[in-house]
């Protein structure tokens, strides 16, 4: 094997047949049924500025983290962080 700069021309194989000849599957998207837009709920102009409308913390539930920090309430061990980040990424609780 020769390895340089200099490129070789390469002879086209048998499997190497014009695009014109090689018939194409229809993608799921070209077979589907045209439908129309659904129109079932609000508006996206409308669901934009209740977003905006919403504070971007919940300074109410995090004054309520903070006094069960303080209080003992919350468990703060590694396993139960663990254990809780598990149960949420699975859909579930423990």
């Amino acid at each position: 094997m020769e390895i340089n700069r200099h490129l070789k021309p390469v002879p086209p194989l048998a499997s190497d047949a014009p695009a014109a000849q090689v018939a194409k599957a229809p993608t799921p998207a070209e077979t589907a049924p045209a439908r129309a837009p659904r129109n079932d709920g609000l508006p996206v102009e409308r669901l934009q500025e209740a977003l905006r409308s919403m504070p971007d913390v919940d300074m109410e539930r995090i004054a309520e983290i903070r006094q069960a920090l303080a209080n003992g309430e919350l468990d703060t061990s590694t396993q139960a962080l663990a254990a809780s980040i598990l149960a949420f990424h699975r859909g579930h609780d423990r």
